[in-house]
């Protein structure tokens, strides 16, 4: 065997351990996405009045670092959604996303997108509105 073919049959070696195939059309894995956004929350019913808040969590691979911009769309007439408090510290940034009812509006289910941009790339989540009436 020589020294190509053992590199081949390493190579081939590590996918197959992690249940991977191995040979001419193999595929391995995807790379991991160079920006992740969680919530803490990825959803609320909230009362007209009112308003609920979710941590906001980016954060870039490798030795990527820097700002982040991160915004929210999708919100219906009377519900407005903002994004502050952020902070970022190396790779990692974090905010806080406030959703808040007005007493007019709709009552109803509403998808946000929250969307984080950086140049590491941009990554999206949703968090999910419902709109209810307070009770009584």
């Amino acid at each position: 065997m020589n020294r190509r073919t053992s590199l081949l049959a390493l190579v081939c070696l590590l996918p197959v351990a992690f249940g991977e195939a191995c040979g001419s059309d193999a595929t391995v894995g995807q790379p991991p996405a160079p920006i992740l956004i969680v919530l803490s929350l990825t959803g609320a019913t909230i009362f007209r009045g009112a308003n609920a808040k979710s941590s906001v969590s980016v954060t870039r691979t490798g030795v990527l670092t820097g700002a982040v911009d991160i915004t929210v769309s999708g919100a219906p007439v009377g519900v407005t959604a903002l994004i502050d408090n952020v902070q970022t510290a190396g790779s990692s940034t974090t905010a806080v996303l406030t959703v808040t009812v007005g007493p007019s509006a709709a009552l109803g289910t509403y998808t946000l997108t929250v969307r984080a941009s950086s140049t590491a790339g941009p990554a999206s989540t949703n968090f999910v509105v419902t709109v209810a009436a307070p009770p009584g």
